[in-house]
């Protein structure tokens, strides 16, 4: 593979990673930051499940007010409680997931994500083989 072959072949691999980490950044690092530290607080549901059965909820640190996103709200309507688990030194980051009960999830993302990236990487191989 000559090095002028190799100037044409990178953004490929170079644009699946950065979609994986994109797409996946998020919620790797809330799902870790939370495993390692995190209260328990009760949320109210303020926006009806969206795509994906999301919904917004809010909930209060002392005297402040934070509004998260959380997954698997079908069941709870506008208004309903649920249990939110955010880290108490930045209360933004928070989930109404159980921490570490979604390893197994992120796990198979990631996974998933590094097949994507060498599937990318193999593509551009062989078409710089055809360049």
């Amino acid at each position: 593979m000559s090095v002028e072959n190799l100037k044409h072949s990178w953004w490929f691999p170079a644009l699946a990673l950065l979609w994986f980490v994109l797409a996946m950044g998020p919620q790797v690092l809330t799902s870790t930051v939370l495993k390692l530290s995190s209260q328990e607080a009760a949320a109210v549901i303020t926006t009806a499940p969206l795509e994906h059965v999301t919904c917004k909820y809010q909930f209060s640190v002392g005297d402040r007010y934070f509004i998260g996103k959380g997954h698997d709200c079908a069941n709870a309507p506008v208004g309903g409680s649920i249990t939110i688990y955010y880290w108490p030194t930045h209360p933004l980051i928070s989930s109404n997931v159980v921490p570490g009960s979604d390893s197994s999830e992120i796990l198979s993302d990631i996974v998933i994500g590094l097949l994507i990236f060498m599937g990318a990487t193999l593509i551009a191989s062989l078409r710089s083989r055809d360049d």
